[in-house]
């Protein structure tokens, strides 16, 4: 590991090249979660294998099987086959439009879609579960566990789960459009290593999504003498990261972001980092300025193919009934959220929770359907 901080330093041209790429440059809550459930089992208070219907009364969801049967683990490992419906918790730029105390409400409705502990489905519904079982396991809102738990123990004093305190220096704005945006690459690198904090930590405002790769991911460390690496990607519109743990090294990678990319390497500068830290040798190094470069073609590609597939597949020559005819306000089943139409100048609207934030004129499609894609600027400037 000697010389190694000098050597990511080095690494500050890459990253910038890969920023101006991706026209752009978090916390993974969900590892959080699964810390705090660590705690608790170590002190006994929770088992692995605890029905969730044990510890936290609120929880019925109509689907026996879920009932019955979920476990803490399953909350934690995406297998337990729920209804994928977190989409409706986030709207634009991050607004939460359901909120803690309406939380269990929108999550006791989910049914099971897929089958139970069959294949692995990422959802951030269950570990959402677990968050309300550590509440409820110790009385305590969740922020304020982690927060003396985890937190404050680790001596992470510029981490928050709620706005930092007025005054804190160096912190980031959140920037979701790709214009005007603001690069602050002396984020680049930012090392702890010494013995009370063995660790490298390397912050960038960068990510990526998988998704999207037109070769695939990459295979990183060609060459390198084998180590066990732990992965952990988090993604919300504008706040991405990618962790990676080397426990044989003592090393941990972080990489955040603070703005929605066009490249798609959700760690392709943690990657950069890793083979650094791993000493590949430079004929086995990954070229993630390429990897960027193709991704941004096939990220560039997603909107026209979409309006593309709506106008193939589209009757033509229908029409809608009266505008008038679909005002309203609309309601879940559960009553915590609802859609409100209105009828603006001859044109229809909608608006999640009835905010204006929320806001998105229809356009008619066919028969009684109606589409709200906005260009894919306008999506990525509203952090959609």
């Amino acid at each position: 590991m000697e010389g190694l901080p000098v050597r990511l330093d080095g690494l500050g041209p890459a990253v910038e090249n890969l920023m101006k790429i991706g026209g752009t440059p978090g916390l993974a809550l969900s590892a959080i979660i699964t810390a705090a459930v660590v705690i608790l089992v170590e002190e006994g208070k929770l088992r692995w294998d605890t029905l969730v219907r044990d510890v936290l009364p609120a929880f019925h969801p109509p689907d026996k099987t879920l009932q019955s049967q979920l476990n803490i683990t399953d909350l934690l490992s995406h297998r337990s086959g729920m209804s994928w419906a977190d989409n409706l918790v986030i709207g634009t730029e991050n607004n939460i439009l359901i909120s803690g105390k309406d939380g269990m409400s929108h999550i006791n409705p989910q049914s099971r879609l897929l089958s139970f502990l069959g294949q692995f489905s990422y959802d951030n519904l269950p570990p959402d579960l677990a968050g309300y079982v550590i509440e409820h396991v110790n009385d305590q809102p969740f922020s304020e566990f982690v927060q003396t738990r985890i937190l404050d123990p680790l001596g992470l004093d510029r981490t928050f789960l709620k706005p930092p305190p007025a005054g804190t220096d160096i912190v980031t704005t959140c920037y979701n459009a790709p214009r005007g945006r603001h690069l602050t690459t002396d984020l680049w690198p930012h090392i702890f290593q010494d013995r009370n904090r063995p660790a490298i930590e390397v912050q960038a405002i960068i990510d990526l999504n998988p998704g999207l790769s037109p070769g695939g991911m990459p295979i990183v460390g060609k060459g390198a003498q084998p180590q066990l690496v732990l992965f952990h990607q988090g993604s919300l519109p504008g706040a991405l990261c990618a962790g990676m743990v080397l426990p044989d090294l003592d090393t941990i990678v972080i990489v955040l972001s603070n703005s929605l990319a066009l490249n798609d390497i959700p760690g392709g500068v943690g990657q950069l980092a890793l083979e650094e830290v791993l000493a590949v040798p430079a004929l086995h190094r990954v070229d993630f300025l390429k990897i960027a470069r193709d991704v941004v073609t096939e990220n560039l590609m997603w909107y026209p193919a979409i309006t593309k597939s709506l106008d193939n597949a589209q009757k033509k020559g229908t029409s809608p009934r009266d505008l008038t005819d679909y005002v309203g306000t609309y309601w879940s089943d559960s009553r915590i959220f609802k859609t409100v139409l209105t009828l603006e100048s001859g044109k229809l609207y909608w608006a999640f929770q009835g905010l204006q934030s929320e806001k998105f004129r229809l356009n008619h499609y066919e028969n009684n359907s109606f589409t709200w894609l906005l260009p894919r600027d306008e999506l990525s400037r509203l952090g959609r």
